[in-house]
Protein backbone atom coordinates (compact mmCIF):
# COMPACT_ATOMS: atom_id res chain seq x y z
CA UNK A 1 0.00 0.00 0.00
CA UNK A 2 2.88 2.37 0.94
CA UNK A 3 4.64 2.04 -2.36
CA UNK A 4 1.63 1.44 -4.78
CA UNK A 5 -0.13 4.90 -2.96
CA UNK A 6 -1.61 7.24 -5.43
CA UNK A 7 -0.71 9.86 -3.38
CA UNK A 8 2.49 10.82 -1.99
CA UNK A 9 4.22 8.70 1.07
CA UNK A 10 6.95 8.87 3.52
CA UNK A 11 8.50 7.78 6.58
CA UNK A 12 10.46 11.14 7.84
CA UNK A 13 13.05 10.80 10.65
CA UNK A 14 12.31 13.24 13.75
CA UNK A 15 14.78 15.79 12.05
CA UNK A 16 12.71 16.27 9.40
CA UNK A 17 15.10 14.20 7.14
CA UNK A 18 13.66 11.48 4.45
CA UNK A 19 14.13 7.78 5.30
CA UNK A 20 12.05 6.64 2.48
CA UNK A 21 9.77 8.19 0.10
CA UNK A 22 7.54 6.27 -1.94
CA UNK A 23 7.22 6.50 -5.91
CA UNK A 24 4.31 9.04 -6.12
CA UNK A 25 6.38 10.99 -3.70
CA UNK A 26 9.13 10.99 -6.42
CA UNK A 27 7.23 11.66 -8.75
CA UNK A 28 5.40 14.77 -7.24
CA UNK A 29 8.69 16.38 -6.84
CA UNK A 30 10.64 15.04 -9.29
CA UNK A 31 13.87 14.31 -7.39
CA UNK A 32 15.47 10.82 -7.18
CA UNK A 33 15.08 8.53 -4.30
CA UNK A 34 18.59 8.84 -3.67
CA UNK A 35 18.57 13.22 -3.85
CA UNK A 36 15.27 12.91 -1.08
CA UNK A 37 17.40 10.64 0.87
CA UNK A 38 20.22 13.45 0.76
CA UNK A 39 17.61 16.22 2.06
CA UNK A 40 15.15 17.42 4.77
CA UNK A 41 11.53 18.64 4.01
CA UNK A 42 12.64 22.04 5.72
CA UNK A 43 15.12 22.08 2.78
CA UNK A 44 11.86 21.46 0.38
CA UNK A 45 9.26 23.94 1.59
CA UNK A 46 8.55 27.72 1.03
CA UNK A 47 10.15 29.68 3.84
CA UNK A 48 6.97 31.53 4.65
CA UNK A 49 4.77 27.75 5.00
CA UNK A 50 8.20 26.47 7.23
CA UNK A 51 7.35 28.60 10.11
CA UNK A 52 3.70 27.07 11.40
CA UNK A 53 4.77 23.47 10.51
CA UNK A 54 7.78 23.44 12.40
CA UNK A 55 5.61 24.40 15.44
CA UNK A 56 3.51 22.09 15.10
CA UNK A 57 6.10 19.67 14.68
CA UNK A 58 7.64 20.47 17.83
CA UNK A 59 3.92 19.94 19.52
CA UNK A 60 4.70 15.95 18.34
CA UNK A 61 7.77 15.93 19.75
CA UNK A 62 6.82 17.37 22.90
CA UNK A 63 3.82 14.78 23.26
CA UNK A 64 1.60 17.92 22.94
CA UNK A 65 -0.38 16.44 19.57
CA UNK A 66 0.28 13.22 18.12
CA UNK A 67 -0.70 14.64 14.15
CA UNK A 68 -0.84 18.06 12.36
CA UNK A 69 -2.32 18.91 9.16
CA UNK A 70 -1.73 21.99 6.77
CA UNK A 71 -2.07 23.14 3.22
CA UNK A 72 1.90 23.63 2.34
CA UNK A 73 4.11 24.49 -0.43
CA UNK A 74 7.32 22.14 -1.61
CA UNK A 75 9.65 23.41 -3.86
CA UNK A 76 10.05 20.67 -6.67
CA UNK A 77 13.62 19.70 -8.24
CA UNK A 78 12.69 22.45 -11.35
CA UNK A 79 12.45 25.29 -8.77
CA UNK A 80 8.48 25.38 -9.19
CA UNK A 81 6.36 25.72 -6.28
CA UNK A 82 3.65 23.03 -5.56
CA UNK A 83 0.96 23.16 -2.96
CA UNK A 84 -0.26 20.00 -1.07
CA UNK A 85 -2.33 18.83 1.48
CA UNK A 86 -0.11 17.41 4.21
CA UNK A 87 -0.71 14.81 6.90
CA UNK A 88 1.85 13.69 9.47
CA UNK A 89 1.42 11.44 12.35
CA UNK A 90 3.78 10.04 15.38
CA UNK A 91 4.82 6.78 15.58
CA UNK A 92 5.76 6.36 19.29
CA UNK A 93 7.35 2.56 20.81
CA UNK A 94 5.37 0.53 23.41
CA UNK A 95 7.15 2.94 25.94
CA UNK A 96 5.84 6.42 24.35
CA UNK A 97 9.19 7.43 22.64
CA UNK A 98 9.09 9.22 19.48
CA UNK A 99 10.38 7.10 16.60
CA UNK A 100 9.50 8.44 13.24
CA UNK A 101 7.13 10.37 11.22
CA UNK A 102 4.44 9.17 8.69
CA UNK A 103 3.47 11.71 6.29
CA UNK A 104 1.01 11.80 3.62
CA UNK A 105 1.47 14.54 0.42
CA UNK A 106 -1.70 15.01 -1.66
CA UNK A 107 -1.26 17.17 -4.93
CA UNK A 108 -3.71 20.15 -4.55
CA UNK A 109 -2.05 22.84 -6.66
CA UNK A 110 -5.19 22.70 -9.08
CA UNK A 111 -7.50 23.38 -6.07
CA UNK A 112 -5.45 25.88 -5.34
CA UNK A 113 -5.14 27.82 -8.32
CA UNK A 114 -8.76 27.36 -8.68
CA UNK A 115 -9.35 28.85 -5.17
CA UNK A 116 -7.02 32.06 -5.92
CA UNK A 117 -9.29 32.47 -9.37
CA UNK A 118 -12.26 32.49 -7.09
CA UNK A 119 -11.03 35.19 -4.86
CA UNK A 120 -9.89 37.39 -7.90
CA UNK A 121 -13.70 36.35 -9.55
CA UNK A 122 -14.57 37.77 -6.32
CA UNK A 123 -13.10 40.80 -5.61
CA UNK A 124 -13.67 42.16 -9.28
CA UNK A 125 -17.33 41.37 -8.81
CA UNK A 126 -17.50 43.40 -5.76
CA UNK A 127 -15.74 46.11 -7.31
CA UNK A 128 -18.51 45.70 -10.05
CA UNK A 129 -21.52 45.88 -7.74
CA UNK A 130 -19.99 48.75 -5.61
CA UNK A 131 -19.83 50.49 -8.68
CA UNK A 132 -22.93 49.90 -9.78
CA UNK A 133 -24.85 50.43 -6.22
CA UNK A 134 -22.93 54.12 -6.69
CA UNK A 135 -24.39 54.44 -10.26
CA UNK A 136 -28.01 53.36 -9.32
CA UNK A 137 -27.42 55.81 -6.36
CA UNK A 138 -26.42 58.76 -8.34
CA UNK A 139 -29.30 57.93 -11.14
CA UNK A 140 -31.80 57.85 -8.08
CA UNK A 141 -30.71 61.34 -6.32
CA UNK A 142 -30.65 62.56 -9.99
CA UNK A 143 -34.20 61.23 -10.34
CA UNK A 144 -35.64 62.96 -6.85
CA UNK A 145 -34.26 65.88 -7.94
CA UNK A 146 -35.70 65.86 -11.79
CA UNK A 147 -39.42 65.07 -9.86
CA UNK A 148 -39.13 68.15 -7.64
CA UNK A 149 -37.85 70.79 -10.26
CA UNK A 150 -40.18 69.49 -13.18
CA UNK A 151 -43.28 69.34 -10.91
CA UNK A 152 -44.30 72.93 -10.36
CA UNK A 153 -43.29 74.07 -14.53
CA UNK A 154 -45.31 70.99 -15.75
CA UNK A 155 -48.45 71.68 -12.74
CA UNK A 156 -48.25 75.04 -14.44
CA UNK A 157 -48.58 74.01 -18.05
CA UNK A 158 -51.37 71.79 -17.10
CA UNK A 159 -53.48 74.71 -15.45
CA UNK A 160 -52.61 76.91 -18.55
CA UNK A 161 -53.67 74.01 -20.73
CA UNK A 162 -57.07 73.63 -19.01
CA UNK A 163 -57.56 77.66 -18.56
CA UNK A 164 -57.31 77.40 -22.73
CA UNK A 165 -59.41 74.89 -23.30
CA UNK A 166 -62.39 76.82 -21.07
CA UNK A 167 -61.42 80.41 -22.56
CA UNK A 168 -63.90 81.34 -25.56
CA UNK A 169 -62.36 85.20 -25.79
CA UNK A 170 -59.67 85.40 -28.34
CA UNK A 171 -57.84 88.04 -27.12
CA UNK A 172 -57.89 85.72 -24.21
CA UNK A 173 -56.59 82.63 -25.40
CA UNK A 174 -53.73 84.30 -27.18
CA UNK A 175 -52.67 85.82 -23.90
CA UNK A 176 -52.69 82.35 -22.47
CA UNK A 177 -51.03 80.74 -25.33
CA UNK A 178 -48.30 83.10 -24.70
CA UNK A 179 -48.18 82.49 -21.42
CA UNK A 180 -48.07 78.57 -22.28
CA UNK A 181 -44.71 79.51 -24.54
CA UNK A 182 -42.66 81.32 -21.64
CA UNK A 183 -43.47 77.83 -19.62
CA UNK A 184 -42.78 75.78 -22.07
CA UNK A 185 -39.27 77.88 -22.81
CA UNK A 186 -38.96 77.68 -18.71
CA UNK A 187 -39.19 73.76 -18.81
CA UNK A 188 -36.67 73.44 -21.30
CA UNK A 189 -34.52 75.82 -19.26
CA UNK A 190 -35.04 73.64 -16.39
CA UNK A 191 -34.50 70.30 -18.53
CA UNK A 192 -31.07 71.75 -19.48
CA UNK A 193 -30.05 72.63 -15.41
CA UNK A 194 -30.84 69.17 -15.01
CA UNK A 195 -28.91 67.60 -17.48
CA UNK A 196 -25.71 70.17 -16.81
CA UNK A 197 -26.17 69.19 -12.94
CA UNK A 198 -25.61 65.57 -14.13
CA UNK A 199 -22.77 66.66 -15.69
CA UNK A 200 -21.45 68.34 -13.09
CA UNK A 201 -22.34 66.00 -10.04
CA UNK A 202 -19.99 63.52 -12.79
CA UNK A 203 -16.74 66.04 -12.79
CA UNK A 204 -14.99 66.89 -10.46
CA UNK A 205 -12.97 70.26 -10.18
CA UNK A 206 -15.31 72.99 -11.70
CA UNK A 207 -15.20 76.60 -10.97
CA UNK A 208 -18.64 77.77 -8.94
CA UNK A 209 -20.82 80.33 -10.69
CA UNK A 210 -22.25 83.47 -9.19
CA UNK A 211 -26.13 83.33 -8.85
CA UNK A 212 -28.02 86.51 -8.20
CA UNK A 213 -30.81 85.35 -6.18
CA UNK A 214 -33.45 87.90 -7.77
CA UNK A 215 -33.19 86.32 -10.78
CA UNK A 216 -33.67 83.02 -9.71
CA UNK A 217 -36.67 84.02 -7.73
CA UNK A 218 -38.58 86.00 -10.50
CA UNK A 219 -38.03 83.25 -12.49
CA UNK A 220 -39.63 80.64 -9.79
CA UNK A 221 -42.83 83.12 -9.65
CA UNK A 222 -42.46 83.44 -13.09
CA UNK A 223 -42.63 79.56 -13.74
CA UNK A 224 -45.71 79.10 -11.20
CA UNK A 225 -47.41 82.27 -12.59
CA UNK A 226 -50.55 80.63 -13.79
CA UNK A 227 -50.58 78.13 -10.14
CA UNK A 228 -50.13 81.06 -7.96
CA UNK A 229 -52.98 83.30 -9.71
CA UNK A 230 -55.25 80.06 -9.85
CA UNK A 231 -55.03 79.51 -5.99
CA UNK A 232 -54.99 83.20 -4.81
CA UNK A 233 -51.50 83.09 -3.19
CA UNK A 234 -49.37 85.68 -2.30
CA UNK A 235 -45.76 85.58 -2.59
CA UNK A 236 -43.63 88.33 0.38
CA UNK A 237 -39.94 87.30 0.35
CA UNK A 238 -37.05 89.43 1.94
CA UNK A 239 -33.89 88.12 0.98
CA UNK A 240 -30.65 88.83 3.10
CA UNK A 241 -28.26 88.64 -0.12
CA UNK A 242 -28.18 89.87 -3.62
CA UNK A 243 -26.20 86.68 -4.85
CA UNK A 244 -24.26 83.23 -3.91
CA UNK A 245 -21.83 81.28 -5.36
CA UNK A 246 -22.63 77.48 -6.09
Amino acid sequence: AFDHSAIGMALMALNGAWLKPNTALIELLGFSEEELLQLDFQSLTVAEDLVEEIDLLEQCLEGKIDSYRLDKRFIKKDGSKLWVLLNVSMVRSAEDEALYLIAQIEDINDRKIHERELVEANRKLKQLTDRLINQNRSLNDFAHIASHNLRAPVANLMLLNELYGSTEDTASKDEIFDMVSRSTEDLQKTLDQLVDALIIKNKRGMDMQQLTLNQLVDGVNQKLQQVILSTNTEIDYDLQVDSLFA
